[in-house]
């Protein structure tokens, strides 16, 4: 399966989203109390929460959420007949038989991927294989590009050239040109910006002695690993314009080209016809679902509570996703750099370290009936 070569890109990136997205409301140590009381909990929800953006009347707000810049789903822009002739040149690739079966034998939508590849996954020699969604409406498209195996001198690696802002720029053309990403979901990087989404993949070996010892050093960087979390323009508040939307991507390369990408979940979507900005939930209804749902599950004591407004598919139609704005609260029972005497004393009080991750919608949503039908509409 070729998810099991961007495990580790996915968890990466799963990493970077929280780091980016959450603001810290850590104090200064651990501490040894308890969970904290009701009270204590809703003064946590209450100080998580921006007095600015989330107020008793959120009509606007949600309304402005509900309203998002939407581009040109994969659905429609990618071609996978032109993106094989593109990563995979000339000879093309072989596609997989089961690229004709859009159903299942129980005649549901298929949710898996078309495979066009080239070479053997399982041989030494080079490999390509591009897979996507047979139903673009789902939004996953995979490339590896792996070469043939080879001996690799440590003292004749070179590194890789490329700067952060190279390797961005490339990564963003990339998935706009091949994977036809819709650059209006993509968030804006300032061209001051010092700190970019781009990690540095080096290759390490232990260096026991010898003529190695002199002429090698222990590791080279070889690579650039881009992570690009999907936005929606809302324009919603002065200080909230962008918001995070279903889906990731992840771009692999060095100074010869693109060795890996994924596009994760960048569903097509729209905004839930049952969500109407007259219905959104005021401070005090949001700060006592939050309170008392988090309540309910935990096991210690909380350092920080941190919040994200956000897009989220709550339900689809035909692959399509339904989207919801939602707060989205992280609870850390620890602060995020812990020094080791503290994570002794945290050891010895056998309390939990592991954090929760909630979501909780900002409108109310009722069913509707039909007067002629007992039954809810689906």
């Amino acid at each position: 399966m070729l998810n099991h070569y961007f495990k580790p890109w996915i968890a990466a990136l799963a990493a970077l989203l929280l780091a980016v997205s959450f603001g810290s409301q850590a104090s200064d140590r651990p501490t040894e109390d308890p969970s904290p009381s009701a009270d204590d909990l809703r003064k946590l929800v209450e100080a998580a929460l921006p007095q600015e953006l989330i107020t008793e009347d959120n009509t606007k707000l949600v309304a402005q959420l509900l309203n998002p810049k939407l581009g040109i789903p994969l659905r429609r822009s990618f071609n996978p007949y032109r993106a094989i002739r593109t990563l995979f040149g000339r000879g093309g690739a072989s596609l997989s038989p089961e690229c004709r079966k859009l159903t299942t034998p129980t005649g549901d939508m298929a949710t898996d991927e078309c495979i066009a590849s080239k070479g053997l996954e399982s041989g030494k020699g080079a490999y390509k294989v591009l897979r996507y969604s047979k139903h673009l409406a789902l939004g996953n498209v995979a490339f590896l590009n792996r070469e043939a195996d080879r001996v690799i001198d440590p003292a004749a690696l070179p590194p890789v050239k490329m700067t952060d802002r190279e390797a961005y720029e490339k990564a963003v053309d990339f998935l706009k040109g091949t994977f036809r990403v819709p650059g209006e979901e993509i968030f804006p990087i300032p061209a001051e910006a010092k700190r970019l989404p781009v990690r540095t993949i080096a290759l390490g070996w232990a260096n026991a002695g010898g003529p190695l010892k002199a002429a090698a050093p222990s590791s080279v960087p070889v690579e650039k690993m881009v992570l690009i979390p999907r936005g929606l323009f809302v324009q919603a508040h002065e200080r909230l314009q962008w918001v995070p939307g279903p889906g990731k991507a992840m771009v692999v390369m060095d100074d010869r080209g693109v060795k890996e990408a994924i596009v994760q979940g960048w569903q097509e979507v729209r905004p839930h016809p049952k969500a109407h900005a007259e219905n959104a939930k005021t401070r005090s209804e949001l700060v006592s679902e939050i309170a008392e749902d988090i309540a309910s599950d935990l096991q210690g004591p909380v350092q920080a509570m941190n919040m994200r407004l956000m897009l989220t598919v709550v339900a689809s139609e035909n692959g399509v996703g339904l989207l919801l704005p939602a707060v989205q609260m992280a609870v850390l029972p620890v602060p995020r750099d812990l020094t080791e005497d503290e994570q002794v004393e945290l050891s010895q009080m056998q309390t939990t370290t592991a954090g929760m991750v909630r979501e909780y919608p900002l409108v109310r949503m009722f069913e509707e009936f039909d007067q002629n039908d007992d039954e809810p509409l689906k």
